[in-house]
């Protein structure tokens, strides 16, 4: 009954639905605080009973072959109804659901590349 799939919840440096991009360090933080607060799972940001468990959770190092370097990877062990979801296509990944603080990030130009 292993059923269980592994993914990057967030990956450093990528720009996500929300135009959003997150850091390593905030990205660990997440990942830790879901584990301390949470632990659970849901589908579709809505069912969050009979979908699955969690059973690993990690920051991908370098030199990781299958995931990109400080993403958070989880492994989540899935129910019957949500595995056949994933293996048809219908479910393709992961989703943070969360609260977030947007901070305005302005870069500075440097000087060569005003001229």
């Amino acid at each position: 009954m292993k059923r269980i799939v592994y993914g990057e919840v967030l990956t450093p440096g990528v720009v996500d639905a929300q135009g959003d991009v997150v850091s390593e360090d905030e990205i660990e933080r997440a990942a830790h605080l879901f584990l301390r607060k949470h632990g659970s799972i849901g589908e579709m940001h809505s069912r969050f009973s009979g979908v699955g468990r969690v059973v690993e959770s990690f920051i991908a190092r370098n030199g990781d072959t299958h995931f990109t370097q400080g993403a958070w990877v989880l492994g989540v062990q899935l129910e019957e109804e949500t595995w056949r979801a994933v293996m048809d296509g219908t479910l393709t990944g992961f989703s943070v659901g969360g609260r977030a603080r947007r901070v305005s990030v302005v870069e500075e130009k440097e000087e060569n590349d005003a001229e």
